[in-house]
């Protein structure tokens, strides 16, 4: 009768430890190299429950860790910044410096190669670039002037 009784209580307490475990949240974030390359990946639980201020203060800091940092890179006498990557969409590429005159072709491939957008783009300013109807995955951005020729990847979420 004892043993019964003690496998019908150990039943329960594990029956509540999974049904717990289950309901935890998880979040994972992931941190990203300038070349879009995942670097490392962070899973938090979060099981306890929050009083208002707690929620607020991670809210906060959770708010000021997503915002994302443009990637740059010195190309000849121009200075390319590309944001936000990884982009739900509308990708935003800054050029500041050089001739104003020049051009630039803006070249987006999927992972297979193909083309799915070609542009010609003033060399100063910022220019949107709409990838709202590409599918989720990964692009190849190729930006070209008559020096150079540089390739990014992408990331569209």
């Amino acid at each position: 009768m004892k043993s019964s009784v003690k496998k019908i209580a150990l039943t329960f307490c594990l029956l509540i430890v999974l049904t717990y475990s289950s309901f935890a949240q998880y979040n994972v974030e992931y941190t990203y190299d300038s070349s879009g390359n995942r670097i490392s990946r962070t899973v938090i639980t979060l099981n306890a429950p929050m009083t208002k201020s707690a929620a607020f203060a991670d809210s906060f800091v959770e708010e000021k860790q997503k915002e994302i940092l443009p990637f740059e890179e010195i190309f000849g006498e121009q200075k390319i910044s590309i944001y936000p990557n990884p982009t739900k969409g509308r990708l935003v590429i800054g050029i500041n410096g050089g001739n104003p005159e020049e051009n630039f072709n803006l070249h987006l491939l999927d992972v297979n190669g193909r083309m799915v957008l070609r542009d010609q783009i003033k060399a100063v300013g910022e220019v949107p670039v709409n990838m709202l109807h590409l599918d989720a995955g990964i692009y190849i951005l190729v930006l070209q002037n008559s020096q150079k020729k540089k390739t990014y990847k992408i990331i569209k979420e």
